[in-house]
């Protein structure tokens, strides 16, 4: 008889492949490898933020790119006006 043993993923691996299977289709990110992708995942923070937190403000510096994993996000302008949302 014979018998098949499967390799389980660490919480880690997990969470860096369905990163990789979410970064994937997006155009920022097509054409690149799912190594980079999971290079890049090595270098991320996942970050939980409240309603109503500003995530940046227009002209400040830009030091992160934001991915959306979950919820949504509106886009104000200057005056505090709606622009878009984003979801």
């Amino acid at each position: 008889m014979n018998s098949c043993l499967t390799e389980v993923d660490s919480p880690n691996e997990a969470r860096m492949n369905e990163a990789v299977r979410a970064l994937k289709p997006l155009p920022i990110f097509v054409g690149f490898k799912a190594s980079q992708l999971q290079n890049l995942f090595q270098l991320c923070k996942r970050e939980h933020y409240t309603p109503g937190q500003v995530l940046c403000e227009y002209g400040g510096p830009s030091q992160r790119l934001f991915v959306l994993a979950k919820g949504k996000l509106e886009v104000l302008a200057e005056d505090g006006g709606h622009l878009a949302d984003i979801a």
